[in-house]
């Protein structure tokens, strides 16, 4: 898989830009939405990506996936996927408010460390098809469905990138 990404501040955050690529013989499934609790036993689709302290001290980790890089604790969310078919291109982008918060769908995280200069951007995909499909209550017509499990789960990271001033 191949990944490339941008960062531009602007009014709202810092909007992030990427493509994804799949370079295989063989679909794979990549992270299209974060999903977030709602009310009523509800969930809804959410434009953010996880912000997290990422092992390299001066730089933040986006991570559009099941999990991020600094939970207190295991529990994994229920992102969107997508199918991407061999040779296919995929355009996604998604905004990270300003001043940066680490952030999640469902979880407590860890404050941001200070003096943030670089961020890294992590995708996850399956390079199988999911086991099953799980349907969640929403509030919108469009269903929303999200993998039962998880089988052989993969991330892609790219970066780190500089945090445009």
């Amino acid at each position: 898989m191949s990944l490339t990404w941008s960062m531009t501040k602007t009014a709202q955050g810092l909007r992030v830009d990427y493509q994804v690529r799949n370079p295989n013989a063989e679909a794979i499934w990549v992270v299209d939405q974060q999903v977030v609790p709602s009310q009523n036993d509800t969930w809804i689709r959410s434009d953010r990506a996880t912000v997290s302290n990422s092992d390299d001290r001066k730089a933040v980790q986006f991570s559009l996936g099941p999990r991020g890089n600094d939970l207190e604790s295991d529990e994994i969310y229920r992102p969107t996927f997508v199918e991407l078919a061999p040779s296919e291109e995929r355009a996604g982008s998604f905004t990270v408010p300003l001043p940066l918060k680490a952030w999640s769908p469902e979880n407590a995280m860890k404050p941001l460390v200070p003096d943030l200069t670089s961020a890294m951007l992590d995708l996850y995909y399956l390079p199988t098809p999911p086991a099953g499909w799980d349907e969640l209550k929403t509030t919108d017509a469009k269903p929303l469905r999200v993998p039962s499990k998880y089988t052989s789960l993969m991330k892609f990271t790219a970066g780190p990138t500089p945090i445009p001033q």
